[in-house]
């Protein structure tokens, strides 16, 4: 989290989509099973931050668009509730939020 305005923190890592089909586009239901490729981003907020600075989360994914794949962006809350999902059929999805809560989150 940075720690004043106009910073930007990056996170990056890579992973490995595993093959199969989900008609409903929904991955909530997927988290912690061999069917996703889950990361787990720990956010930290000191108290009182959003008192004087917004905070804007992108989670992005891409991917080979030669690969013919349309894949799902999904982020769980730390209470494993669905944030947000993006399923737009380009080669990028990206879920953005702001001023997030302290936590883990499951982005799949």
């Amino acid at each position: 989290m940075p720690s004043g305005a106009g910073q930007t923190v990056t996170v990056t890592w890579t992973g490995e989509i595993p093959p199969g089909a989900n008609p409903t586009s929904d991955c909530t239901n997927l988290a912690d099973t061999p069917a996703v490729d889950q990361h787990l981003p720990k956010i930290n907020v000191p108290a009182g931050l959003y008192n004087s600075v917004n905070a804007k989360f992108e989670f992005n994914i891409t991917w080979d668009p030669a690969a013919g794949n349309d894949e799902i962006l999904t982020v769980l809350n730390p209470d494993g509730s669905t944030l947000d999902s993006s399923d737009g059929g380009d080669p990028t999805e990206t879920v953005t939020a702001k001023n997030l809560a302290a936590g883990t989150y499951k982005v799949i």
